[in-house]
C-alpha cells in the first residue's frame, strides 16, 4: 500500500487510458489524433498525480471500448487492436502496480476471445474486463459468447459493462440508450441468471434505472423473458453499478434501489465526461457510514487487491 493512505482504499473502477504504443499505433491507423489525448491518459506519473489530489489510491484502467471501434467489420482488426490494448495496459499499469490495475479489452463477437481473455486474466495478471455491449454486429446474447461468459464465471472475474452508440448514432443519449438495451437483452435471454459473473454497469446503468419498472411489468403482464426464474428487479438488483451519473438524485435513488454494497465509484476519468472528484460526489449524497462500501470496500472485494 502506498504510503499515507489509510487501510480503507479509496477505488476507482471506471477509468481509461490510452498508452503511449497503443496512441502511437492508432495514430498511424488514422484513428486517433495525440494532441487531443489528456496526458493523464497516457503519462503515469500524470495519472498518480491527479489520483493524489483526488484522494483515490487505486484506478482501475481499461482501454475505451469508444477508442476501440467495436462498429469495425474486420474481425482481424478487432482482435489486433485489442491484443495492442492489453499488451499496453499491462505495461501501463506495471509502472505502478500499487495504485492501478488493468481491465482487459475484450474483442467482442469472436469465437475465439476467450483466447485473448484468459491471456489477460492468467498470464498478464489483470483484475478484470470492459465488455462493449456488441462488437462485429453480435451483442452479448449471441451464442458466440457462450464460451466467453463461461470464462468470466470461471475465473469469477469483476466484469465492466460499457456502451457504444450504435452504427450512425453518437452522443451521451445514445450511449445511456444502448446500456439499457444491452442489459435488457441480457436479461430476457437468461444470460444474467445463467452466468453469476460480477458484472457493473458504467454510467450508473445509463437509461437502465428509469425503465427498469417497464422491465419488471413487461415481465409480468405480457411475458416477456418467459423462462426467467427471477423477476427482472430481483435481477437487476444483483447487478452493480457505477456512481457516474452525474447527478446526485439519480446516485441517491441507485443505491437505494440496489443497495451500498452494488455501487461502486466510477468517474470515467479522463473521457471528457470524466468526473474529477469522484469521491466529492459520493460525499455530497451523505450515504453515512455505507459510504465506505461505495467508495472502496467492495471494489477492493471484486478486483482481489491487496489489503
Amino acid at each position: 500500500m502506498s504510503p499515507g493512505y489509510p487501510a480503507l482504499r479509496q477505488v476507482d473502477v471506471h477509468t481509461h487510458a490510452l498508452p503511449q504504443p497503443l496512441l502511437q499505433w492508432l495514430a498511424e491507423q488514422g484513428l486517433a489524433e495525440p494532441d487531443d489525448v489528456p496526458r493523464e491518459a497516457y503519462d503515469v506519473e500524470a495519472r498518480l498525480a491527479f489520483m493524489d489530489e483526488a484522494g483515490v489510491e487505486v484506478h482501475a484502467v481499461s482501454v475505451s471500448p469508444h477508442l476501440r471501434t467495436p462498429a469495425s467489420p474486420d474481425a482481424g482488426f478487432v482482435r489486433e487492436l485489442a491484443r495492442r490494448s492489453n499488451e499496453a495496459l499491462a505495461g501501463f499499469v506495471a509502472q505502478a502496480p500499487d495504485r492501478l490495475v488493468a481491465l482487459a479489452a475484450v474483442p467482442v463477437g469472436l469465437a475465439d476471445a476467450t483466447e485473448e481473455v484468459r491471456r489477460c486474466l492468467d498470464d498478464l495478471g489483470m483484475a478484470g474486463v470492459v465488455l462493449a455491449t456488441r462488437g462485429l454486429g453480435r451483442d452479448l446474447t449471441d451464442p458466440v459468447h457462450t464460451p466467453l461468459w463461461e470464462l468470466l464465471v470461471q475465473h469469477r472475474a469483476f466484469t465492466l459493462l460499457h456502451p457504444v452508440a450504435a452504427p450512425g448514432q453518437a452522443g451521451t443519449l445514445a450511449a445511456a440508450v444502448d446500456l439499457a438495451t444491452g442489459v435488457a437483452a441480457l436479461l430476457h435471454a437468461g444470460v444474467l441468471e445463467t452466468y453469476d459473473v460480477p458484472l457493473c454497469l458504467a454510467y450508473g446503468g445509463g437509461a437502465l434505472p428509469s425503465v427498469r419498472g417497464l422491465l419488471q411489468r413487461g415481465w409480468e403482464r405480457l411475458g416477456e423473458g418467459p423462462a426467467l426464474r427471477h423477476s427482472p428487479l430481483d435481477q437487476l438488483r444483483r447487478l452493480f453499478y457505477d456512481t457516474a451519473t452525474f447527478d446526485p438524485l439519480q446516485l441517491q435513488q441507485l443505491v437505494e434501489f440496489a443497495g451500498p454494497a452494488q455501487v461502486l465509484m466510477g468517474s470515467d476519468y479522463p473521457a471528457p465526461l470524466g468526473d474529477a472528484d469522484p469521491i466529492g460526489v459520493v460525499e455530497a449524497c451523505q450515504f453515512g457510514p455505507v459510504q465506505e462500501m461505495i467508495t472502496g470496500v467492495t471494489a477492493t472485494s471484486l478486483l482481489r487487491l491487496t489489503v
